[in-house]
């Protein structure tokens, strides 16, 4: 093979060159198109091109798919026309033969989503060659917030024309747009007399508006606008928190509110409530903080009277309960004796009485034991108010408490003539609450039934159970006087009457249905009225309920619920009590039952008698002169030997808590004043067959 030519070299020289260079233009290319694949699918905004004679799409990005709701796959198979509202189109086609730029930013346009739903967007958009066609790169910037805000200060602004004119129509610099904010602020501010203020922490200069001069009782002639002065105003005790306050305010917080005293030149005192804001620089640091004050002076002196009010209000709510337990515990001592001699004297115990005699005695017990109800039925008033009323929850036969209730109605009915009925629904067998409050109230209704029912009429109680609602139903109903519907709101309201004549025919306080609607209440129940003029009333308590088995009454078996007591006399009792009349009746009743009884009359007494008689049952007073109830009790208790010793507490007081109070001392039982003398024997009974058996076997509460 003969050697090349010099012209043969250059050529194949040459050739190489051309290879070389044109390798070198596709790895640009190949690089730039790689470049262009990664700036293209990861930018955040919506991107796609599209082909300038068809308007098919021929790329898109990830963020248009995520923003227009469409999958690439179904974008690639649209055109440009299919994401602009059908109004819009033809403006599109008209631009798009009209603009022959190869870089167009323009905005105005709308584009709609798959779910149909419009935002505007402004467009940046280039020509392309992409796959060998005249295209289009476009970005699609969604402006709906800046339009949204542009809407919003539109109306700002003409909202605030309005009231203070014409504002400057384009910001300058920072100085007139915080300017432009402070103009602003001082229309709002004059209205509601807030006070503009305006801190430079770079120059430490403090502006204040008229209305803050005329808060901090200052001018410009005496304020020198620094925050040395400001502090001067400020109360010496508030000065040091608010500014560390505003000190952290500029080490990170955006704004704040605080409350704080200043001092007017005539050193009156003022309180005043303040919110504040950071306004930052270009570089991202504080520059000002602005904010607004208001004199919040006249709603201090308003909460301090209200505090005020609240310590009277708790002063006087103190003063009643002391009235009340006071006047409890002095209408309970004569009322024991009363009660508690008719009692003794009914059951011939000083010997045998006449048969007027037991006529006299019956009303003596029967006035005595009305006035027992009107002193509890406020009492309970109290309690409910005070919210110390606790309810004792059981399960009890229905049967057994409605007929109990109607007993306690039986007599007053007969008196005059009434027919009474009763109603049970088979399935409400047995019922979950508080068994005495329940008779209390059906007792209550019972008892305005007879009283306000002429003679020879009728009356009745019917009892309902919905197992859908899990309700039962107790209806006290009459055929009486009836209510008129106007009076029907005043039912439930303490110490009203509706017929409040000094010539009624009915006699009360006013409290039976006020207690009726609120242990109903406490039950989670409630009660409804329905009467008529002449034709009578229906009373209806409703109540929650859970049908049950019925194989358990108060947490016994049923054939349990009422076991019958074996009368066994304790031996010897001690009566520790100073009032002569409950010592004379007490000990009278209970020596003629067969008791031995020794009588202490304080609380020392009390004590050492205990210790060296060692009595089977201490029958305890509590307001006794020298030692009261509770300290011979815990002393009492203190003895190894006395320990055991059944101590029934026999007192006046029955105020909320006082209960408490004596089983906490020590005491294993409680019956409050007036006390009934059966009560108290079977009481004694018990504690002599179960002597030892622990606090609280079975309290008697009488209340």
């Amino acid at each position: 093979m003969g050697a090349k030519t010099k012209t043969e070299l250059e050529g194949e020289l040459a050739d190489a060159k051309e290879r070389i260079a044109e390798l070198e233009f596709r790895l640009c290319n190949e690089e730039a198109d790689e470049m262009f694949e990664i700036a293209f699918k990861s930018n955040p905004l919506p991107m796609w091109i599209y082909d300038l004679e068809t308007l098919a799409f021929m790329e898109v990005n990830n963020s248009a798919c995520l923003r227009y709701g469409y999958t690439r796959a179904e974008f690639l198979n649209m055109t440009l026309l299919d994401i602009r509202p059908e109004e819009d189109k033809n403006k599109l086609l008209q631009n798009i033969q009209e603009n022959t730029e190869a870089y167009q930013r323009s905005n105005g346009w709308r584009h709609q989503g798959r779910d149909g739903k419009l935002f505007p967007v402004e467009i940046i958009s280039y020509n392309v060659e992409y796959q060998g066609k005249h295209g289009r790169l476009v970005a699609a910037l969604d402006i709906s917030e800046r339009k949204r805000a542009e809407e919003e200060l539109r109306a700002s602004e003409e909202k605030y024309r309005t009231l203070a004119g014409e504002l400057e129509q384009h910001v300058i610099d920072r100085t007139n747009e915080i300017k432009a904010v402070q103009r602003r602020l001082e229309v709002a501010a004059k209205a509601a007399e807030l006070g503009i203020w305006d801190w430079n922490v770079n120059t430490d200069q403090l502006l204040f508006d008229d209305q803050m001069h005329a808060i901090y009782g200052t001018s410009p002639a005496t304020f020198n606008g620094t925050i040395e002065g400001f502090i001067k105003i400020v109360h010496p005790e508030d000065a040091g928190n608010l500014m560390s306050l505003a000190q952290a305010v500029l080490n990170g917080g955006p704004h704040y509110q605080t409350q704080y005293r200043i001092v007017h030149p005539d050193y009156s005192i003022r309180h005043i409530k303040t919110y504040g804001t950071v306004m930052y620089d270009q570089n991202n640091l504080p520059e000002h903080i602005i904010g607004v004050v208001m004199d919040i002076t006249q709603d201090k002196l308003a909460e301090e009277t209200l505090r005020l009010a609240n310590l009277e209000l708790e002063r006087a709510m103190r003063v009643k309960d002391e009235f009340l337990a006071n006047m409890s515990h002095e209408l309970r001592t004569p009322l024991n004796s009363i009660l508690g001699i008719s009692e003794s004297l009914e059951e011939q115990v000083a010997g045998q009485i006449t048969e007027k005699q037991k006529k006299y005695l019956h009303i003596i017990g029967e006035s005595g034991r009305h006035l027992l109800e009107l002193i509890n039925d406020i009492l309970d008033l109290s309690k409910i108010g005070a919210g110390r009323l606790e309810l004792t929850i059981s399960q009890f036969s229905t049967e057994a408490v409605c007929q109990s209730s109607l007993r306690m109605i039986k007599e007053l009915a007969r008196k005059k003539k009434l027919e009474v009925s009763f109603h049970l629904d088979e399935k409400v067998e047995f019922i979950q609450g508080d068994e005495r409050r329940l008779k209390q109230m059906l007792v209550n209704l019972l008892s305005n039934a007879v009283k306000f029912t002429p003679e020879g009429n009728r009356l009745g109680l019917e009892v309902r159970g919905s197992l859908e609602k899990r309700q039962v139903t107790f209806t006290v109903w009459d055929t009486g006087i009836g209510i008129a519907r106007d009076d029907l709101a005043r039912l439930f309201r303490p110490f009203v009457q509706l017929d409040s004549r000094l010539s009624r025919e009915a006699s009360g306080t006013g409290l039976g249905l006020m207690l009726v609607s609120q242990l109903a209440r406490l039950h989670g129940g409630k009660v409804e009225v329905q009467s008529e003029l002449g034709t009578g009333s229906r009373f209806s308590v409703s109540l929650p309920w859970l049908p049950a088995n019925g194989d358990e009454v108060n947490g016994r078996p049923a054939s349990e619920a009422a076991p019958q007591t074996n009368r066994v006399p304790a031996a010897h009792i001690l009566l520790v009590e100073d009032t002569e009349p409950v010592i004379l009746f007490v000990q009278d009743y209970l020596e003629t039952k067969g008791y031995h009884v020794t009588v202490a009359r304080n609380g020392y007494e009390g004590v050492n008698l205990a210790k060296n008689l060692k009595p089977d049952v201490i029958l305890m007073d509590i307001q006794m002169p020298s030692m009261d109830g509770f300290e011979a009790t815990r002393q009492i208790r203190a003895d190894s030997l006395l320990k055991d010793v059944p101590i029934i507490a026999m007192t006046a007081l029955a105020m909320p808590g006082d209960r408490e109070r004596c089983l906490q001392a020590g005491m294993n039982h409680y019956m409050s004043k007036p006390i009934s003398l059966k009560e108290l024997r079977n009481l004694l009974d018990e504690c002599a067959t179960n002597k030892g058996a622990g606090i609280e076997q079975q309290s008697l509460d009488r209340r």
